[in-house]
């Protein structure tokens, strides 16, 4: 069921906390709990590696990253804030599907570059 008006939703903001991305490695940002999916309403990253493209999508049962998000530039040495208007309504849900092809839902971030800070709020629907 998709997101809509009225839904009663739990705004979550930071659930792993702070992260700082590693060169080309799958960092979590949302652990999304069983029977609940979720969509980013906020993110808030920092770089003063260059300006780093980061791509936010999920994982495949294989561990295999999926990006779900346009990639979005972190600017160099300016905090880079993405409000809910900004973003695409994506909703990031658990995938029962069996085997390799099936998606764990929760929320990753990959960055070419290491050492961008980066936090997200999300809401959850339940």
């Amino acid at each position: 069921m998709p997101f809509v008006e009225g839904m009663t939703l739990v705004k979550t903001s930071g659930n792993q906390g702070m992260q700082t991305t590693g060169a080309g490695t799958d960092v979590l940002l949302h652990d999304l709990p069983l029977g609940r999916s979720a969509r980013i309403v906020k993110i808030l990253a920092y770089s003063d590696v260059g300006a780093i493209p980061l791509l936010f999508g999920t994982l495949t049962n294989a561990a295999v990253f999926v990006q779900w998000f346009p990639a979005l530039l972190a600017v160099n040495n300016l905090e880079s804030i993405w409000e809910a208007v900004d973003l695409p309504s994506i909703e990031f849900q658990f995938n029962q599907t069996a085997g390799a092809l099936g998606w764990v839902g929760d929320i990753y971030v990959q960055a070419a570059t290491a050492g961008v800070d980066i936090t997200i709020e999300v809401e959850e629907k339940f």
